[in-house]
């Protein structure tokens, strides 16, 4: 039996294959196919591929982010996070500590109802954290834990009555997230925090806290500080300049090179790659128009294959540059 196919949505003609909907021809192959009787046959079309093989990238993309078969591990942190009374220099600290958060069913079956609800656990090596606990972690001084404690308990820090501590469940989440939740949430990788944190060598929290403190204006998709971070578009974007960026976070416009060459003089771990934390994108001479971006390797919320794009764009350093910062 011979039977003529046609691809759905279009009329054959004698110039090709015509659309139904927008008239547009297309040229059109014919196939012979000779099969059993009952035979099913499918076929995709140029555009179905397409999608196909994007999707496939995004997969294998996704994977290759988050070191193979081992998930990254993140945290998510409310987008419109505010950090009220917390210094820059605490906001690091803070961020820092977030990645040791860990899941509520780690506090065990048994675990009260009033203690789950104080937040995630913040746990090291499977010690649940107490304040005795944070000079270590956070490699400061008692007399820096105890201004840190000031500055985030009970807003971000919780302390149940045995001393234990907790993420607070209003900014921070570890895990998934409610699907009645219409907030809007980045997210924070544990390991590229880390590594910053370790490169900055105790030095710079203020000036890397300029940059958390502004985590409501990273636009979620393409990671660059602006006024619009909903927005997809690249072109609708509305960038926040340097000059704004310095008022923004009471930094003395005067002296933003030297505080990009802070920036520029921190160098850590992404992937067995040595990256920057930020670079600020301009014409020649042309700063005060420059766009902020932020490695995606430390916070980032979009799709897997933009964050590689954006990685490979920005972040992709010379070899000769990274072996000679080692």
């Amino acid at each position: 039996m011979n039977t003529t196919i046609i691809q759905p949505g279009y009329d054959l003609t004698g110039d090709g294959l015509i659309s139904q909907s927008t008239g547009e021809v297309k040229e059109a192959n014919t196939v012979t196919i000779v099969c059993e009787e009952g035979s099913f046959i499918t076929f995709r079309t140029p555009e179905q591929m397409e999608k196909n093989r994007k999707a496939k990238e995004e997969r294998i993309m996704r994977g290759i982010m988050r070191g193979g078969k081992k998930k990254e591990k993140f945290v998510f942190v409310d987008a419109h996070i505010g950090f009220d009374g917390v210094s820059p220099a605490m906001v690091t600290r803070l961020i820092y500590l977030s990645t040791f958060a860990g899941y509520k069913s780690e506090l065990g079956k048994n675990c009260p109802k009033e203690k789950q609800e104080h937040g995630n656990p913040l746990i090291r090596n499977g010690i649940h954290l107490q304040k005795k606990d944070l000079a270590g972690v956070l490699r400061l001084s008692e007399r820096n834990v105890a201004y840190f404690i000031k500055e985030v308990c009970p807003n971000y820090i919780h302390e149940d009555d045995d001393g234990y501590l907790y993420l607070d469940s209003n900014s921070f989440v570890r895990g998934g997230l409610k699907r009645k939740s219409f907030k809007q949430y980045q997210q924070i990788y544990s390991n590229g925090v880390r590594r910053l944190y370790e490169a900055a060598n105790g030095k710079h929290h203020k000036q890397l806290g300029y940059i958390f403190l502004l985590i409501p204006f990273i636009n979620v998709e393409h990671n660059l500080l602006c006024y619009n971070p909903d927005e997809k578009e690249m072109e609708k974007i509305v960038p926040m300049s340097p000059k704004e960026f310095c008022e923004a976070v009471g930094f003395s416009y005067s002296n933003l090179s030297r505080l990009m060459g802070i920036y520029h003089s921190i160098m850590f771990d992404v992937n067995g790659r040595k990256e920057h934390f930020l670079k600020l994108i301009c014409d020649y001479n042309g700063q005060d128009n420059g766009k902020i971006i932020i490695n995606p390797g430390v916070i980032y919320a979009g799709s897997a294959l933009n964050r590689l794009e954006i990685a490979k764009l920005f972040f992709a350093e010379k070899a000769e540059n990274t072996a000679a910062k080692q």
